[in-house]
């Protein structure tokens, strides 16, 4: 007879669904990171266009000036002259008065590009505080995830070492002398959508309470009945059956126990040694591994 796990959330899933977690978290702020970069080219191609153009309005500033003083000289000259000269000159006073009002308009737009340029530094140096803390952010989640796989790491240990223990503690009479035949990987549900996890006496139990209610209920007798072969072993996709002979897919030594551990009849495994014998099936990292495969390819489907 043979046993094999499914894990009741157990750690090492717990700690996979959390690394994937992190690794969403990370690629989220590393898209973040390359969009400030994008964003700090922007603002400085910005700030080169905007400096290149308060030049030029420096620049005509002067010419402005240099023009203003020219049209005052001509101004004292014209009003020495005939009335002619007059005219003349009050055409460039006009003139002189159009350079003015675009002058101020020169200006205003100069002070809104001054403001503008304090707004854009405050803008970046915002931006870089935000890096430094998405920088920081990183950091204590790469330290996360480190601590994770060590903790993995050691998980996987100790589940490695109750196997290797357990496989060395068996009755030699009940196993013909270490040739059993067992399953060691657990029980899932092949027509379920999340491809419900089963340990062996657990899905004995759930087949069994089946049984029952297509007893108690002749209606569902016939669609109970088409489900019974649904439940499969992650190990070789062998069906789980209730009663009958178990040929497990491994040969070797894998009943837990001494002496202690059996019943008056010689027969039945301690509770105990059969419980902590499926969990280590449960937690299985590489059936589990193939169980995710499975439940991915599913959703393909």
């Amino acid at each position: 007879m043979s046993y094999r796990t499914t894990t009741n959330n157990g750690a090492a899933e717990e700690i996979f669904d959390d690394q994937q977690k992190q690794e969403q978290v990370i690629s989220v702020l590393s898209n973040n990171i390359k969009e400030f970069k994008q964003e700090k080219m922007r603002v400085m191609n910005e700030l080169q266009k905007l400096q290149g153009s308060i030049q030029r309005q420096k620049d005509e500033l002067i010419q402005l000036d240099r023009r203003f003083e020219e049209l005052h000289n001509q101004r004292e000259q014209f009003e020495e002259e005939p009335d002619q000269q007059r005219e003349i000159l009050e055409v460039h006073e006009k003139e002189l008065e159009r350079q003015l009002e675009r002058l101020e308009k020169l200006q205003e737009q100069l002070e809104r590009f001054q403001d503008e340029k304090i707004h854009l530094e405050d803008h970046r140096e915002l931006m870089e505080r935000e890096k430094q803390e998405i920088e920081q952010k990183i950091s204590e989640i790469q330290q996360q995830i480190q601590q994770l796989e060590q903790e993995l790491k050691e998980i996987l240990q100790r589940i490695q070492n109750l196997e290797t223990e357990l496989r060395h503690l068996y009755t030699e009479s009940e196993n013909k002398m270490g040739a059993c035949n067992y399953h060691d990987g657990f029980v899932y549900d092949n027509l379920a959508l999340d491809l419900k996890k089963y340990k062996p006496s657990d899905a004995i139990e759930q087949l069994n309470r089946e049984e029952f209610i297509a007893f108690k209920d002749g209606n569902k007798k016939e669609e109970i009945e088409r489900q019974k072969t649904r439940l499969k072993y992650i190990c070789c996709s062998a069906t789980f059956q209730v009663g009958g002979g178990f040929n497990g897919c491994k040969k070797g030594k894998h009943n837990p126990g001494d002496s202690k551990e059996i019943n008056d009849e010689g027969k039945l495994l301690d509770k105990e040694i059969i419980d902590k014998w499926e969990t280590i099936c449960f937690e299985h990292l590489e059936y589990n591994l193939r169980w995710s495969d499975l439940f991915i390819t599913r959703q393909s489907i």
